[in-house]
């Protein structure tokens, strides 16, 4: 049975719909724009959700996905701005289309299960309120540009070994978030994947993970054991540097950000041991500089640097 023509006899005044046994599609665009529906039952048998099925549904409230769907369409649930309840995704599911749950603004909780292998373009872009802890596992190979962009108060995110590909600004504006940590199955992320994480204080990449669009430039030292950081491009008003660029640890070398004007805030990691001369001269925008777990080494090369 294919849902599709179900949309004829939808109205924008719908308060409750329970989908008949034995239905397997919900088609493109059956529900879009019902603004008035807070409820709706999906039964077991439906294995798709098409693109654009619950658009705008901005009264629904709950939605429970049932074992059995496979494939989460395109915008399939976007703009549902009062969905509260908890998220849960079964391990049937294997794809999240592109902007699938975005802007889901009262959306708290998300649950993925071991079975997706996708997270789309902007899949949970907007999605303001979403605030536990967030864990992608082990079978997600890619997460979309912009998957989880401007998700404002989430604070942690827990991406698994078998993630590949991270998209660029896929946690854009995620302001909350404090610390991140980027397993060495992923081959390439950008530098944007992390642009206006304000909050973000840890960023540890692991060795072999090439980080494309930095900011910062840097050079291998002669010995091939270490990174040093040479200057900066100024793209960007703040910057976290890595725990570690390249699977090397880390320096940051004479003049390196010399006299950038526009730099207003930088976090060092506590592997960085040495700070070169002049390094952050002429900085006159440069508002904070944050160390973590601060030698007295670092701290006394920081102070001498500084007053030059």
């Amino acid at each position: 049975i294919n849902l599709f023509f179900l949309s004829f006899f939808m109205s924008v005044f719908s308060r409750r719909v329970q989908i008949l046994d034995g239905v397997t599609t919900i088609g493109e665009g059956v529900f879009e724009g019902c603004r008035s529906l807070p409820n709706i039952i999906i039964p077991e048998s439906v294995t798709s959700i098409g693109a654009r099925a619950f658009e705008d549904c901005r009264s629904l409230q709950c939605i429970v996905i049932p074992e059995g769907v496979t494939t989460i369409g395109n915008s399939s649930f976007i703009g549902c701005t009062n969905l509260t309840s908890p998220l849960y995704i079964p391990d049937s599911v294997t794809s999240i289309g592109e902007k699938a749950f975005a802007y889901c603004k009262s959306l708290t909780s998300i649950e993925i299960s071991e079975g997706v292998k996708t997270i789309g373009n902007s899949a949970f872009e907007g999605c303001t309120n979403l605030t536990s802890p967030l864990h992608i596992p082990d079978s997600v190979t890619s997460i979309g540009e912009k998957a989880f962009a401007y998700c404002k108060s989430l604070t942690s995110i827990e991406i698994s070994e078998g993630v590949k590909t991270i998209g660029d600004r896929a946690f854009q504006d995620c302001t909350s978030l404090t610390s991140i940590k980027i397993p060495k199955s992923v081959t390439t992320i950008s530098w944007s994947a992390f642009e206006g994480c304000t909050g973000l204080t840890s960023i540890e990449i692991a060795e072999d993970v090439i980080i494309l669009d930095s900011p910062i430039k840097y050079v291998t030292n002669g010995t091939g054991d270490e990174v040093i950081i040479t200057g900066y491009n100024e793209v960007t008003r703040r910057i976290v540097i890595p725990q570690m660029i390249n699977g090397l640890p880390t320096t940051i070398g004479e003049k390196a950000f010399e006299s950038c004007t526009s730099l207003q805030r930088i976090v060092i990691p506590e592997s960085v041991t040495s700070i070169g001369a002049r390094a952050f001269s002429g900085c006159t925008g440069l508002q904070s500089i944050t160390i973590q777990k601060v030698s007295p080494l670092l701290e006394n090369l920081l102070l001498k640097v500084a007053r030059v």
